[in-house]
């Protein structure tokens, strides 16, 4: 946690850098929290690790691509120490596939599938499996009015397997990109890995776009935030923003 000096105005509520593969691992965020302070993140790839002493982590700010992340940790005054994380593993366990599952008994979040921290997306994809076991819960009654829940277990763990769909992908495919990534399967065609590949092209043209056009950087933040679903950045709307930025790149000047 840092605080702004006295006098310091930002002109940012949140400020973030994007890593890109394979070349630039390195990232950070200040987000604007209670109090007048700042919740300050750095991360990187694979072994690079973020200094968790004062000098160090500013030192690691300079090397961010963005200089204002830099700039404006020279203007704030740390309020305590600095802590590392390391846990940035994915896991999927499929309990929709037992034969058997157990009766009055269900299983949800992390507990079921954990995701990488860094995207900051594992709470709300519990919360969204939390909010669908509700819904469960709700039809069971309506289903058997005598109040028990057989059968329950099995049909929300099911559900929850196409719900955990989405954030898994997000997860997987943005570490895959990665060469330090351990324990995904790589296809060993390039024809295979095309379209993942293609994706990520995607993705980075995206950023790029979003960077002068503000409805495009609203897309991203509510995909990101899992308000809209990923697949809403393929509508026609990005797509041919995309488009007109690379016909724009390639003009002879």
């Amino acid at each position: 946690m840092y605080a702004p000096k006295p006098g310091f105005q930002p002109d940012w509520k949140l400020l973030s850098t994007v890593p890109r593969a394979p070349d630039q691992p390195r990232s950070g965020a200040i987000f604007t929290v209670e109090g007048n302070r700042w919740l300050v993140c750095l991360a990187s790839m694979g072994e690079d690790h973020p200094p968790t002493d004062d000098a160090g982590f500013l030192e690691f700010a300079r090397s961010l691509p963005v200089a204002k992340v830099h700039e404006s940790l020279m203007n704030a005054e740390p309020l305590g120490p600095i802590y590392r994380s390391g846990s940035t593993e994915n896991r999927l366990y499929h309990y929709e596939k037992l034969r058997r599952f157990p009766e009055s008994f269900v299983l949800v979040g992390d507990s079921v599938c954990a995701v990488n921290p860094l995207y900051g997306q594992g709470i709300t994809n519990a919360t969204l499996g939390a909010l669908a076991l509700a819904e469960e819960l709700t039809r069971q009654r309506d289903r058997r009015p005598q109040g028990d829940l057989q059968g329950l277990g099995a049909r929300f763990q099911k559900r929850l397997a196409r719900l955990n769909k989405d954030v898994w992908m997000r997860a997987t495919g943005a570490d895959g990109a990665w060469p330090q990534t351990r324990g995904l399967k790589r296809p060993g065609s390039p024809l295979r890995d095309a379209p993942k590949r293609a994706l990520r092209a995607y993705a980075d043209l995206l950023l790029e776009v979003a960077a002068s056009q503000p409805e495009v950087a609203r897309l991203l933040v509510e995909v990101g935030h899992m308000v809209r679903p990923s697949y809403d950045v393929l509508r026609p709307g990005p797509l041919l923003r995309v488009l007109v930025h690379r016909l724009r790149a390639h003009q002879p000047a």
